[in-house]
């Protein structure tokens, strides 16, 4: 999975755990402590990286264009879950070229 955006932009990062079938749990698990969150570049070179206190939640700004991988990783009821996002930035203009429409299963 990857996330393209351009300089200056904000990415907010959380965790959706899903189920067996891909879809988001009805109840959501409480993990055995915070989870921990990786970059890439730590440097910050590409974007830079803030991770909240409960570290439930993440952000990233856009710096530079580049490829920067975040990856968080949670350990509910012993068991360790992975899962890394890549997050391409560009230093191109934005142009308008559509529209989507966003439905969450929750």
């Amino acid at each position: 999975m990857s996330v393209t955006v351009t300089v200056g932009h904000t990415v907010e990062f959380s965790i959706n755990y899903l189920d067996q079938n891909g879809n988001p749990m009805v109840t959501t698990p409480t993990p055995d402590s915070a989870p921990t969150w990786t970059e890439s570049s730590p440097d910050g070179s590409i974007e830079t990286f803030t991770v909240s206190g409960d570290g439930l939640t993440a952000e990233g700004t856009a710096v530079a264009a580049g490829t920067d991988t975040v990856t968080a990783t949670v350990v509910v009821g012993g068991t360790s879950f992975s899962a890394s996002v890549d997050v391409v930035v560009s230093e191109a203009p934005q142009v308008l070229t559509s529209i989507e429409v966003v439905a969450i299963a929750s």
